[in-house]
């Protein structure tokens, strides 16, 4: 389903869409008007089809619709739902720096279709304040929505940055600890070659005069090589 979100908005508008159409005989009598009515509807539902890729172009797209039916003299219809859905998807999307406009202007058409036909037992005024107090809902809601997801967003990103110190740090303690062991690695080598260096002269100046210290000075090689070699061999598997 989430490869296919258009096609939630593709149902959600021809629900809308499916449930004004019948409805509409009621606001206009004539044919021609009935028509042109019929294609406003269209345009109030197919922008919506825009609102993920495209919020403000198709919120846009809906209210110059909404504002052509104000002059084929409609003044609501249900197709206007779609305003309410549009405004909570800008609000979901956007700050109220530029959501609340968006709020502002569907308010703004709300009284320019209803304030013209308050006398005509059309709606009363304690109607629209509740449909101002609907858009306001609506607009909050999406607002929150968008506040938590941007929450939420937030959380995310600072666990990313989080973990990502973390492997950082714990590449730097195993280079600190590499190293510690090359320099390990580094004084065995050099005291072990040191003493094998001193014991190896001895051996070359005793070899004639004094040949057993001259053999046992060269065990002491043998041996010390065999130690370094071992404690290497250690370090190294370590590492």
């Amino acid at each position: 389903m989430r490869e296919r979100v258009w096609l939630l908005d593709l149902l959600v508008a021809l629900a809308v869409f499916l449930y004004n159409l019948p409805i509409l005989p009621v606001y206009v009598a004539d044919g021609p008007r009935l028509v042109a009515l019929v294609i406003v509807s269209v345009g109030l539902c197919a922008p919506y089809l825009l609102r993920r890729r495209y919020p403000l172009a198709g919120f846009a797209g809906i209210f110059v619709a909404a504002c052509v039916q104000l002059v084929l003299g409609a003044a609501l219809i249900p197709a206007d739902l779609i305003l309410l859905l549009a405004v909570y998807n800008v609000a979901t999307r956007y700050r109220w720096v530029l959501s609340l406009p968006v709020a502002l202007a569907v308010v703004i058409w709300l009284l320019f279709a209803v304030l013209p036909r308050l006398g005509e037992n059309f709606i009363d005024i304690g109607e629209l304040l509740s449909l101002i107090a609907l858009i306001a809902w609506v607009w909050t809601w999406g607002t929150l929505v968008r506040v938590r997801r941007d929450y939420v967003a937030s959380l995310q990103e600072r666990a990313s940055q989080l973990e990502r110190e973390r492997e950082a740090q714990a590449q730097i303690a195993v280079a600190a600890e590499r190293a510690r062991i090359a320099r390990e690695i580094h004084d065995i080598v050099s005291h072990s070659l040191s003493v094998v260096v001193v014991m190896s002269d001895g051996a070359a100046s005793k070899v004639d005069t004094e040949p057993e210290r001259a053999k046992s000075a060269m065990l002491g090689v043998r041996d010390t090589g065999r130690s370094a070699l071992t404690e290497m061999r250690r370090m190294l598997g370590v590492l």
